[in-house]
């Protein structure tokens, strides 16, 4: 009898595919996009920003691999799915230092003012808020991923899934 496959596992491995290639395309493709990086993660030093870049990278190829590998229902990727959720979980403030996010919102608000005209863009009250609400936004996204992931994939008919 051919096993029925849980779309959820579809889903996730779909997931892990999009998500590092949109990540790997950027970091990889885009012109002037470690520039960017760079900046984003000032005050850090040199060496520390081009290693967290480093690994940024590897960790895109590694959930890549991941997406594929829960494709083909392979269940030492299934525990790869649970490591890396839980990793993701335990990492998260170094993922989006606090640092970055208002790196990036001064550079957002910058590049809103000539568009807006408006001047309350400019305040630090407003990239304050802005940074907060990313921050959190952010937080929340990457925790509830990964969260459900580590939900589903411990699931006794999602474990049955992956048997051979």
């Amino acid at each position: 009898m051919k096993k029925k496959f849980a779309l959820g596992v579809t889903l996730f491995g779909l997931y892990f595919i999009v998500d590092s290639l949109f990540q790997l395309y950027f970091k990889l493709l885009t012109p002037n996009y470690y520039s960017w990086y760079s900046t984003i993660f000032q005050p850090a030093t040199e060496k520390t920003i081009f290693l967290r870049y480093l690994f940024s990278i590897l960790n895109r190829i590694f959930e890549l691999a991941l997406g594929i590998g829960i494709f083909r229902r392979q269940e030492i990727f299934r525990k790869f799915a649970l490591i890396f959720s839980w990793f993701t979980i335990s990492i998260i403030y170094w993922r989006h230092p606090f640092d970055a996010l208002i790196n990036h919102s001064q550079i957002v608000v910058k590049n809103m003012y000539p568009v807006s005209g408006s001047c309350q863009l400019t305040s630090p009250a407003y990239t304050n808020m802005i940074t907060w609400a990313s921050l959190w936004f952010i937080y929340a996204i990457d925790i509830a991923i990964s969260a459900l992931a580590i939900y589903y994939f411990t699931r006794p008919h999602i474990k049955e899934q992956f048997k051979r």
